[in-house]
């Protein structure tokens, strides 16, 4: 079956979407064609001038967009599309590279792309997640109903179940919807998306195999009012400055954000939890991964010691791999970050949403954000604000 909206993907309107992402302004009165005189009085070597680099950049996103047109009016339930997370091996090896020689941060993508989060549905963080979307389902789910068009962007999706007290609600109100679940886990999203497809009538249930930002790029000019929920801290598990800026480039996207953070705890605990025999598998197979990325055995305990630090304001767990022969630069590797309720809000008020309800789980100190623009006056209306354009 397919699932078609009220207003059509057209080839412009995806088009625009995406030079909405173009990093690039120009000005056509400023531009020069460039030449340069070499040695030999006869040879004159001509340079493209920005104008005939930015035609050549919109031409590859016009050819883009045209892909996408493509893929978006043939994609049918429980189908997973390659969004960027087939690039992604490449874009990891690099990572990989500049962490060993330049020092920088290593992503934990090298991590989840073959192997899912341990413990995602018995940590004391995911219990409490479950807890808080069981018991908050329908009034999360009652917010939902007016939304025009509604599509639900699952950033980190894995194959976790925790989001189907909602969905279970949105069926049972017969609310027709999208659900993209995102993800660089390809084998978790093809089992996730399957399995819903299957359960459910009313909710068209897709993958989006590829990075948060990708998804975002995606979604930027689709029709209808869109909802991004992102469970476990996993979009906004970065320092201060990242989370605000992640935000703020979601505000011109989604209508809404749910948003699980888990807020911090005592330090035996802290590092306890980084300390579990399904973590420390988890961690090697990223070893194993990024051994088999680079092509060569550089990640075991004769080359690398690998150790936990953790800082305060806000709390924050890594690991510090120092290398034990040379020549290597340490890296830190695996930041997870811990908000303060009071923390977290101060984040999204300088980033131009608002907190419409906060959901806490005291026992586990698990937090839910249901967080609107600053601009909305209610659940249910956009009006004065820059997400009207979808109603």
């Amino acid at each position: 079956m397919l699932f078609t909206t009220h207003a059509p993907w057209t080839t412009m309107n995806i088009i625009s979407g995406i030079l909405c992402c173009c990093p690039y302004s120009i000005d056509l009165h400023d531009i020069v064609f460039s030449c340069h005189l070499v040695d030999h009085p006869n040879e004159l070597v001509l340079y493209r001038s920005p104008f005939e680099e930015y035609s050549a950049m919109l031409e590859n996103q016009r050819q883009l967009a045209t892909e996408l047109v493509t893929w978006l009016g043939d994609l049918s339930p429980g189908h997973v599309q390659d969004i960027g997370g087939g690039n992604m091996t490449q874009c990891i090896e690099k990572e990989l590279n500049e962490s060993i020689r330049l020092g920088k941060y290593l992503s934990k993508a090298v991590c989840y792309i073959d192997s899912p989060w341990p413990g995602g549905d018995t940590s004391p963080q995911s219990l409490g997640e479950r807890k808080i979307l069981r018991e908050q389902a329908s009034e999360l789910a009652q917010q939902l109903y007016p939304l025009v068009e509604l599509t639900i962007f699952d950033l980190g999706s894995g194959n976790s179940e925790k989001l189907l007290p909602i969905f279970n609600e949105l069926e049972k109100a017969e609310k027709v919807c999208r659900y993209f679940a995102v993800d660089v886990n390809r084998a978790s999203l093809e089992s996730h998306v399957q399995g819903l497809s299957k359960r459910y009538n009313y909710i068209y249930c897709f993958g989006l195999h590829g990075s948060f930002e990708d998804a975002r790029r995606l979604a930027i000019d689709m029709p209808g009012e869109k909802v991004g929920i992102s469970c476990s801290s996993t979009l906004t598990n970065f320092e201060p400055e990242k989370v605000l800026q992640i935000l703020q480039d979601w505000s011109q996207v989604v209508d809404r954000l749910i948003l699980g953070q888990h807020e911090p705890v005592r330090e035996k605990e802290l590092e306890s939890s980084y300390h579990t025999p399904e973590f420390t598998e988890f961690m090697r197979g990223g070893w194993d991964k990024a051994n088999e990325l680079l092509g060569w055995k550089e990640f075991d305990d004769t080359r690398w010691s690998l150790e936990c630090k953790t800082t305060t304001l806000p709390q924050c767990h890594k690991f510090h791999c120092t290398p034990l022969a040379q020549p290597r630069t340490e890296f830190f590797w695996f930041a997870c970050y811990k908000y303060t309720v009071p923390e977290f809000q101060r984040i999204i008020q300088s980033s131009g949403w608002r907190v419409s309800k906060c959901y806490r789980d005291e026992k586990t100190k698990m937090s839910m954000y249901n967080i609107i623009p600053a601009q909305k006056t209610d659940a249910g209306s956009l009006e004065g604000t820059p997400l009207a354009r979808h109603v």
